[in-house]
């Protein structure tokens, strides 16, 4: 059964955190520089609350505001945090498995080594956030925004991102395998050494993406527009090209961009 209450340590949190809920008028300031407005109980603003450790298991933290919050190795487990503002909050080593976070604003959010196992990201704003290291294995990204985020060596794995804009992503050393990443706005990552093996870019825009050394044996690339895209020591085996055909059965071994 989802829980709809917040516990009384997470209220107590808000109120150190913030300074207070004495008036709807009281700013508060985080640590970081952070401004936000306590709300009266402070039931529905977490902003800046230090909440390390914490189990919110199952919890509805749907529209809640958690920006600036310290949820280090906190366990959300199949929470709903659906259009959360999670805006700059440390998720590091964050537990959110089938956690539904579709909506949530997660920009500037560092979520290094954070395990996402199978979790519902669609529609999220990802900009600017730190993903180093993060589990999100057949976890669900589509239409997410990712503009500039470090996935530097992430678990993308059987994920599906169709729709998601990548644009200047850093994805070094990246695992794709089998990730669903059609019509995905890939302009600018860098997915160098990156394993895209029988990954589906199809129609994906990847003109100046820095493929270099990137694995796409058995990929799909139909209609990706290639454009600038360095493919200097790609691993081409039974790919997909742009144009239909196959990488195996060109002259060179490869797909021209």
């Amino acid at each position: 059964m989802k829980r709809h209450w917040l516990p009384m340590l997470i209220v107590a949190a808000v109120i150190v955190a913030c300074g207070g809920t004495d008036s709807p008028e009281q700013a508060a300031v985080c640590p970081d520089g952070l401004r936000t407005i306590a709300e009266p109980g402070g039931t529905d603003n977490l902003s800046c609350a230090e909440l390390i450790d914490v189990d919110l298991t199952n919890m509805d933290l749907a529209q809640v505001n958690l920006s600036g919050a310290d949820l280090t190795r906190a366990n959300l487990t199949m929470a709903d945090l659906s259009n959360v503002d999670l805006s700059d909050a440390n998720l590091t080593e964050a537990f959110l498995y089938e956690a539904r976070l579709s909506g949530a604003n997660l920009a500037g959010a560092n979520l290094t080594d954070a395990f996402l196992h199978e979790a519902n990201l669609s529609g999220a704003d990802l900009s600017g956030a730190t993903l180093t290291r993060v589990d999100l294995r057949e976890a669900i990204l589509s239409r997410a925004t990712l503009t500039e985020a470090d996935l530097e060596r992430v678990d993308l794995s059987d994920a599906s991102l169709v729709g998601a804009d990548l644009s200047d992503a850093n994805l070094r050393n990246a695992d794709m395998t089998s990730a669903n990443l059609t019509d995905v706005n890939l302009d600018g990552a860098n997915l160098s050494f990156a394993d895209l093996t029988q990954a589906d870019l199809s129609f994906a825009q990847l003109g100046s993406a820095n493929l270099g050394n990137a694995n796409l044996n058995e990929a799909i690339l139909l209609g990706a527009l290639l454009g600038e895209a360095d493919i200097s020591d790609v691993v081409w085996a039974a790919t997909t090209c742009p144009n239909g055909s196959n990488s195996d059965a060109n002259a060179l071994g490869l797909c021209e961009p």
